[in-house]
C-alpha cells in the first residue's frame, strides 16, 4: 500500500500521531508535549494498514500478505499475535477494553479511534508547487497579452497625431493664400481709375476736332 508523495503522511488518532512514510510514532498527549514511541517494523505495518482503512476491518490474511508477501515460511498466526501484542503495548491499549484496536474474533481487527490526516511539510510543498507554477504561467500569459492589447491605442495615437499635423498644415496654407490675395478695396480703386481714364480720353479728342 504505497502512498503517492502528494498525499498526507501524518495521521492522528487519539493521543498518537503516526508518520506513515517514516514509521515514526509520537505520543502527543503527554504533559511535556510529544514523545517518540519506539515501534518495530511489523507492528508499524499493522498500524499503518489499520489507520489507512479508517475503521474498516483488516483480516489476518491481509496482514499476512503485507508482512510476508513472498511465501515466507513462518508460523503466521503466532507471529501476528506477537506483533499485535507489541503494537497494543506501544499504544497502551487493552485487548479486553480497547481504546484503539478492536479484535473481531474470526474476522480480524479494526481501528476504533477517530482518524485525522494531516499534511506534512514535504507533502504541502508538493501540493503548493504545481499551483505556484500555474500562477507563474498565468502571469507570463497576462504580461504577453498586455502589449498586444495596447496596439489599438498606439494606432489611435498615430492617427490622432496625423490629424493634428493635417489641421496645422491646412491652417498655414489658408493663412498664406489669404495674405497673397489682393484686398477688395484695391480692386475697387483700380476699377475707378480705369473709368476715369476712359472719360478723359474722349474729351481730349473733342477739343482737337473743334
Amino acid at each position: 500500500m504505497n502512498r503517492s508523495t502528494n498525499q498526507p503522511e501524518l495521521v492522528r488518532f487519539g493521543e498518537f500521531e503516526l508518520n506513515v512514510r517514516t514509521g515514526e510514532l509520537f505520543s502527543i498527549g503527554t504533559p511535556a508535549g510529544s514523545a517518540k514511541v519506539l515501534l518495530r517494523e511489523q507492528p508499524f505495518q499493522i498500524l499503518r494498514i489499520l489507520v489507512e482503512r479508517q475503521g474498516k476491518i483488516v483480516t489476518r490474511q491481509e496482514i499476512r500478505q503485507v508482512l510476508w508477501p513472498n511465501d515466507t515460511v513462518v508460523e503466521f498466526d503466532r507471529s501476528i499475535n506477537v506483533a499485535m501484542a507489541i503494537l497494543r503495548k506501544a499504544l497502551a491499549d487493552d485487548a479486553d477494553h480497547p481504546k484503539y484496536i478492536e479484535t473481531l474474533t474470526g474476522r480480524g481487527y479494526r481501528l476504533i479511534a477517530p482518524v485525522e490526516w494531516q499534511l506534512s511539510q514535504t507533502a504541502a510543498q508538493d501540493l503548493l508547487e504545481p499551483q505556484a507554477d500555474a500562477l507563474r504561467r498565468a502571469e507570463v500569459q497576462i504580461s504577453e497579452r498586455e502589449p498586444r492589447a495596447a496596439k489599438p491605442w498606439r494606432k489611435a495615437a498615430v492617427l490622432g497625431g496625423c490629424a493634428v499635423i493635417l489641421v496645422v498644415v491646412g491652417y498655414m496654407s489658408w493663412r498664406h493664400f489669404r495674405g497673397a490675395a489682393p484686398p477688395s478695396s484695391q480692386k475697387i480703386r483700380l476699377a475707378v481709375l480705369r473709368s476715369r481714364i476712359s472719360l478723359v480720353i474722349p474729351t481730349r479728342n473733342i477739343l482737337r476736332t473743334v
